[in-house]
């Protein structure tokens, strides 16, 4: 155990209203003795308007997972978004707060495992849904607490809560029970609800007749409720304010008219749990059952008479300065409300007039400080040793309905996972059947490509003949061109050697020409001179001569 104050506390507690209220004192110590740590609490969400109320200083983290009703698997997208928080915060510290353990509460410590980790009370896993968790997770990704921090002394919730302070704090503390104020503002809204109504603050009884939202079975029945109230009216001159949520309408509605006048109904909704503490702290005094309305009430300093039967008998006494609590001592109590019996015995074994001889000391001031458990004892002894054996009967027809139940829980996982394990390889054998398909397709494309070339070869073959063809056509005519180019040539050679011969010939005779019409011309000269001297005898003597 580390005594020092860590910087950053995380604290899971997503139970029921009246536990948040009685462990509001916890977190009030714990919030004083770390002034300067960060605190988060993990609570339902319904009731984070009134936690601000109840403790401040905290930075409350709502949910709207119910781990005692929902399992891991149904977890889903809250369960992550609730871990990423988790790991965003990085507490030094994780606290597991819940008296009882719920897969929540792992669940969430596993997201931090290098943190420090404390269960409160009991480091015993989920009775149900632990082995869900186990089995949707594996055994690996579940992390247990190390450490188990005690309750603290007494029999009362709010008292055992402060051994988880005494253990972190490391030291004894003063036990002071929670404690609630509401806002000015709250209660104009309060009053200008009671106005309406036609009811006096301070000369009204509180009733939360329902409640019944996880458990039906611990309310008292209705006539008894309405019998109450119509008691409460004609000889103490109080009215009774039904209160409870709009899910209860119809069955406080059935109550208000039973009642016949005596009886008005107010129903709250999301995010009015502040106007009801408001309500109740207006009221004279708080009677009903055992509900988060009856511990807001404690809170508030209101005197309460509540009604209680032997499911979780006697933590969730109400922790005020003046109150009684009825009750029919059973050796059935302890059954967490699972009832061998099914209509819960213990509760309805509290009469009417047990409710109003007790409403009729606390109206007239008769009762002194603190919590008065008044034991009826209005069952036989013998029926309440009948009961004994049968209940121990049904707790172990329970545990063993419940060893069966994890079993199958087991078998049904692994099946599960059998499934999921054929579905995989179905999954694969039609990938590979897709791949083989793919690779078909694509050799048929590529037998398809290897005909195309081919065919393209074969007539780029074709057209190679052809033109191999026709070159040597082309051959044979240009050889035939070559031997006609030839003798082409040699008939030139020939008529070039002709034409030598002609041309010889021709220069011959052109000499030959030359020489006759030189020898022509000397003729005709000569023939012309001789003319002229024949004509002219005197030229033809110059000298004289004869």
């Amino acid at each position: 155990m580390n005594p020092l104050p860590p910087q950053r506390t995380l604290i899971v507690r997503p139970d029921t209203l009246g536990d948040l209220v009685a462990f509001s004192a916890v977190l009030n110590r714990l919030r004083e003795a770390w002034p300067g740590a960060a605190l988060s609490v993990i609570i339902r969400r319904p009731y984070q308007e009134l936690a601000r109320m109840l403790v401040s200083g905290i930075d409350w983290i709502p949910t709207n997972i119910d781990p005692y009703v929902r399992s891991p698997a149904e977890g889903g997208a809250e369960l992550e978004r609730l871990k990423a928080a988790v790991v965003r915060f990085s507490p030094d510290v994780v606290i597991a707060a819940c008296p009882r353990r719920n897969w929540l509460d792992l669940a969430v410590a596993a997201a931090v495992p290098r943190a420090r980790h404390v269960a409160f009370a009991s480091n015993e896993d989920d009775p149900y849904f632990g082995v869900q968790l186990r089995l949707l997770l594996g055994p690996k990704a579940v992390l247990n607490f190390k450490e188990t921090a005690p309750p603290g002394s007494g029999e009362q919730d709010w008292e055992r809560g402060y051994g988880l302070a005494e253990y972190l704090l490391g030291q004894p503390l003063p036990h002071s029970p929670p404690a609630l104020s509401v806002e000015a503002a709250l209660f104009a809204r309060a009053d200008e609800i009671l106005k309406a109504y036609g009811l006096k603050p301070g000369r009204f009884v509180a009733c939360a007749a329902a409640g019944f939202a996880h458990v039906q079975i611990k309310t008292w029945p209705s006539d008894r409720f309405a019998a109450t109230a119509g008691w409460l009216h004609q000889t103490k001159g109080r009215r009774t304010l039904l209160v409870g949520h709009r899910g209860e309408r119809a069955y406080l509605e059935t109550l208000r008219s039973q009642s016949a006048g005596s009886a008005e109904v107010w129903l709250g909704g999301e995010g009015e749990l502040p106007l009801l503490a408001a309500l109740l702290a207006r009221s004279e005094l708080y009677f009903g059952n055992d509900t988060g309305a009856m511990h807001l009430a404690a809170a508030l300093g209101r005197p309460v008479v509540a009604i209680f039967g032997g499911g979780t008998w006697p933590r969730f006494q109400p922790a005020c300065t003046r109150a009684i609590s009825l009750v029919n001592p059973l050796p059935c109590f302890g059954c967490d409300w699972d009832c061998p019996f099914g209509d819960a015995p213990c509760i309805q074994a509290v009469t009417v007039s047990d409710a109003q001889k007790a409403l009729s000391e606390v109206l007239e001031g008769l009762t002194g400080p603190g919590n008065e458990i008044r034991r009826l004892h209005s069952v036989p002894y013998a029926v309440a040793a009948i009961m004994g054996k049968t209940a121990a009967l049904a707790r172990e027809r329970t545990a063993a309905h419940l060893a069966r139940e994890h079993k199958l829980v087991e078998t049904a996982y692994l099946a599960r996972e059998k499934d999921a394990e054929i579905d995989m390889l179905k999954a694969a054998a039609n990938e590979k059947d897709a791949e083989i398909g793919s690779l078909k397709a694509a050799a048929n494309e590529k037998d398809a490509e290897i005909g195309s070339l081919k065919a393209a070869a074969n007539e780029k073959d074709a057209e190679i003949g052809s033109l191999k063809a026709a070159s040597n056509e082309k051959d044979a005519e240009i050889d035939s061109l070559k031997a006609a180019a030839n003798q082409k040539d040699a008939e030139i050679v020939s008529i070039k050697a002709t034409a030598d011969e002609r041309d010889a010939s021709l220069k011959m005779k052109e000499a030959e020409i030359a020489g006759l019409t030189r020898a022509c011309d000397e003729r005709l000269q000569l023939i012309i001179r001789l003319d002229a001297q024949l004509r002219d005898p005197s030229r033809n003597n110059p000298g004289g001569q004869p």
